[in-house]
């Protein structure tokens, strides 16, 4: 009906396009500039900070330009969805990197200990839900749990891992063996150990997450998304892309390439 308003219908509307995609790590001729590379595809994805900003203008042009009758809870939920995904993805790392670097080196100069979480005496903070310093002291390892401030992080961040790259890579050539497609067949090389290929990443992802984890994230973590933000504020959404270099793909996925086109 003319002059009534029924619902928001934008002049502009995105269809998500479903393309099956597995991609593996980046990839140069020397192992220098596989470091280089992998650098450079870090802190562009690091980039993705400046969106936030566009995307806050957005809701808020929205919410000021839409008619008071079609607020719902349904809007400011998908709203909330809409500015919370970017937030978590290019903010919500450093923000839980850095006091949680802070409280672990606190943590560890004091002979694994905080000496302002007593867990016992006059002034224990033990189990006083009410006051806002138990929560730091249990977190910091104040209550003599061992390990708190770096292993728990640690477990779910190894479990994620191996439950990712499993569900990605292994579990589609275990269940598809016999059409053996591009998509299915790309099991990311990883060869069995004792016959078990998801021991063998068990493995792998334990090494990475204990061994490497400390040594690459300040650099692929916290330098390039520290970067990344100065970019932001001084230039805006204004930088130099540069596109990360893949090895070749194995002969036989070359060969199929055609097959995997068709199944789409």
């Amino acid at each position: 009906m003319e002059g009534k308003c029924t619902g928001v219908d934008p002049p502009l509307r995105v269809r998500p396009i479903m393309l099956p995609v597995k991609t593996t790590s980046v990839e140069a001729g020397s192992c220098l500039d596989s470091w280089r590379a992998r650098f450079n595809q870090a802190q562009r994805h690091a980039q993705g900070v400046a969106e936030l900003s566009y995307i806050l203008l957005g809701v808020w042009d929205l919410l000021c330009t839409l008619p008071l009758k079609m607020y719902s809870c349904k809007l400011v939920f998908k709203l909330c969805r809409v500015v919370l995904l970017p937030f978590c993805i290019n903010m919500l790392p450093i923000i839980q990197a850095v006091p949680f670097g802070v409280v672990c080196f606190y943590w560890l100069i004091n002979g694994r200990e905080a000496p302002e979480c007593p867990a016992s005496g006059p002034d224990s903070v033990l189990l006083k839900f009410d006051n806002p310093q138990f929560y730091l002291c249990m977190f910091a390892g104040g209550l003599d749990l061992r390990g708190v401030p770096s292993m728990i992080p640690l477990v779910f961040f190894v479990l994620a891992s191996f439950w990712m790259i499993k569900d990605t890579f292994l579990e589609p050539v275990s269940e598809n063996s016999k059409t053996r497609t591009v998509w299915q067949s790309e099991d990311g090389d990883i060869r069995p150990i004792l016959g078990s290929k998801k021991l063998t990443l068990f493995g792998m992802v334990v090494i990475d997450v204990l061994l490497f984890l400390p040594i690459v994230m300040p650099i692929y973590g916290g330098l390039a998304f520290l970067r990344a933000y100065v970019n932001v504020l001084v230039r805006g959404n204004h930088f130099k892309f540069v596109s990360a270099s893949k090895g070749k793909a194995p002969f036989h996925l070359q060969v199929e390439k055609e097959e995997v086109i068709t199944n789409v």
